[in-house]
């Protein structure tokens, strides 16, 4: 399955190559001329976006699980979170990043509540985002709007998106705790909820304080996420405005969230190609944003990996449980 994924991801990336009549050797000398400048930036925008996945990560466990959870150091949820990065461009990038999570708590003696479950709530708010972003962007493309009201579309659709947010977090929280005899042990709900409330705090995780904490990281990372693109277009010199690449995002990262290729190869970069004509980039530099984005992307994961590791060995974190902690 995996293979066939990689095949039909290669696949895309030729379609849209040959369908933008790209030259080879420009594409060569566009990576040979990079200017090194915005390639720091890249990866500095991308060590920003792990350090924001990681602290969301970080206070989710600690959160939800705050008798049970292994006690890591920042350093580690750091470097667990690098490792995602990279394990993203050989999976869907949330499937990598459980993984990694997954298998460096494992090796640490957590649990997978702190890895797989933290990693799909904290990601739910990336997921939100991009749908608030995507819907102005949709209005912007259907209305024809400039770039100044699709931020400000922008903005309406982020407060009516943390607004509602809120107020699911909050009636999710009433239904959870409240004593509903409908939901009791006898009920298939209620076993459920029983299950979950002895090893989750759900009042604590959906308090409306750590909603907003979430949001604004997630704020940050889709920023930082920004940045690192729009870095990709100004390493190649190529005339993609800033307002264009934000506007474009939301559905490049929704597309790549659905798709079951590696790190949506292929799709992302037809994604952006795509959008980006729409909003009046010609084809064929829209198609060379998408790849020179892709390649730097893939760079710029293994450095960030390797920091991860870098940052790993120098903490010599030795995390011991809190349960334990405390019996002690």
């Amino acid at each position: 399955m995996a293979i066939a994924s990689a095949v039909i991801g290669g696949s895309l990336l030729v379609l849209l190559a040959g369908r933008a009549d790209l030259d080879p050797g420009r594409l060569v000398g566009i990576v040979t001329g990079l200017r090194l400048g915005p390639v720091a930036l890249i990866a500095f925008a991308m060590c920003c976006m792990s350090w924001c996945s990681a602290e969301k990560w970080r206070v989710v466990v600690r959160t939800a699980c705050p008798d049970t959870a292994l006690e890591l150091g920042r350093g580690t949820y750091f470097a667990c979170t690098a490792f995602g990065l990279l394990t993203g461009q050989l999976l869907p990038p949330s499937v990598g990043a459980a993984a990694a999570r997954s298998a460096g708590v494992k090796l640490l003696g957590g649990t997978i509540v702190q890895a797989t479950s933290a990693t799909a709530f904290e990601q739910v708010f990336d997921a939100a985002l991009a749908c608030w972003c995507a819907a102005a962007t949709l209005a912007t493309i259907a209305l024809h709007l400039a770039p100044a009201a699709w931020l400000l579309a922008t903005a309406v659709a982020c407060a009516l998106g943390v607004l509602s947010t809120l107020l699911a977090t909050r009636r999710l929280s009433t239904l959870l705790v409240r004593d509903d005899p409908g939901a009791g042990p006898a009920s298939r709900f209620g076993r459920l909820r029983q299950w979950v409330a002895a090893r989750v705090s759900w009042q604590a995780l959906l308090d409306p304080a750590l909603t907003w904490r979430l949001v604004a990281l997630s704020a940050c990372r889709y920023g930082a996420l920004i940045v690192s693109a729009y870095a990709a277009a100004l390493a190649g010199d190529l005339p993609v405005a800033l307002w264009q690449v934000a506007a474009v995002m939301p559905l490049a990262v929704l597309t790549v969230l659905v798709s079951f290729v590696p790190a949506g190869l292929g799709v992302n970069e037809w994604t952006f190609a795509s959008a980006l004509t729409v909003l009046g980039v010609p084809f064929a530099t829209a198609a060379e944003f998408a790849l020179l984005n892709r390649f730097l992307n893939v760079l710029g994961a293994v450095a960030i990996a390797a920091l991860g590791g870098a940052v790993l060995v120098a903490s010599g974190h030795r995390p011991t449980s809190v349960a334990l902690r405390r019996s002690t």
